[in-house]
């Protein structure tokens, strides 16, 4: 039993990271060039580590390795942009 739910946390805390990971994709599909690079830039200024920053520039919007940070950075662009999805489960 405790393996199964282990394995529902999982897929509950991907499934929420999806989900997430889809609705930065749509809030930057809506921005015009000037802004998506802007919010790059900032976003590039928040990373400390040299091997987040490095991530963020090749997967950009999609990095799994700065997932938090970046869910965090359009919390605070769109505030609310969230709400409406599944919550993520504590890790």
């Amino acid at each position: 039993a405790r393996d199964e739910a282990e394995i529902d946390e999982r897929a509950a805390r991907r499934a929420a990271r999806v989900a997430r990971f889809g609705a930065v994709a749509e809030a930057t599909r809506k921005r015009n060039p000037t802004q998506r690079d802007a919010d790059r830039r900032l976003m590039l200024g928040r990373l400390t580590g040299e091997m987040e920053r490095e991530d963020f520039r090749r997967h950009g919007w999609e990095s799994a390795l700065n997932a938090r940070a970046i869910f965090a950075f359009w919390e605070e662009m769109q505030p609310g942009l969230f709400d409406d999805l599944p919550q993520m489960p504590p890790e």
